[in-house]
């Protein structure tokens, strides 16, 4: 029977690994002993001996050199360079203010005009005779008018097109970078 002496302090009385392993998702913590794992690479160093060891080494340094010297002849390393990546960053950019740009001239131009007079009041024929002189003064301004632009919305425009721009020619002067870096290998 448990007799439990109240403290200050909180206790965990656990069963703990009573076979010596742990049970668990890995082969080492899956209920097997400690001496049914694989040695690690630090014990099966320490059972090698000099030469062994040494050959293993050498052999391993030769690998990696093998890999790196392909990775530079052929050119498939696919890690992106500085330089690619700030041509991705650009050229996302560029995207992001030449639609920012389009959206903004697109809210300029669908604007809805504000209806100042009471419609309920107004005769089918009066209503009709305004929404006809409304076309005809919309199709007048799309044909022969300029569109009145706040200096807030046109300023918003002219930065817009501006940094498209000033991207554009980053994005191209990048790309001559990298087809210059290409040609020299």
């Amino acid at each position: 029977m448990w007799h439990y002496i109240q403290t200050d302090c909180l206790m965990h009385y656990g069963k703990g690994h009573l076979d010596g392993g742990r049970s668990g998702r890995y082969p080492w913590g899956s209920g097997k002993k400690n001496k049914d794992r694989p040695p690690s690479a630090k014990q099966q160093a320490k059972e090698m001996s000099d030469d062994e060891l040494s050959k293993k080494v050498k052999r391993m340094k030769l690998e990696r050199q093998y890999v790196q010297t392909k990775k530079d002849i052929d050119g498939d390393d696919n890690t992106p360079t500085p330089l690619d990546s700030a041509k991705k960053t650009v050229d996302v950019t560029g995207d992001f203010v030449r639609n920012a740009k389009r959206q903004v001239d697109d809210e300029i131009r669908r604007r809805p005009k504000v209806v100042s007079e009471d419609l309920s009041k107004m005769t089918d024929q009066q209503l009709r005779d305004k929404i006809n002189r409304a076309a005809l003064e919309q199709q007048y301004t799309y044909y022969y008018g300029k569109q009145q632009v706040s200096k807030g919305e046109r300023y918003v425009s002219q930065t817009l097109e501006v940094a498209g721009s000033v991207l554009a020619v980053t994005s191209s002067a990048l790309a001559i970078a990298l087809a210059i870096k290409q040609l020299k290998g």
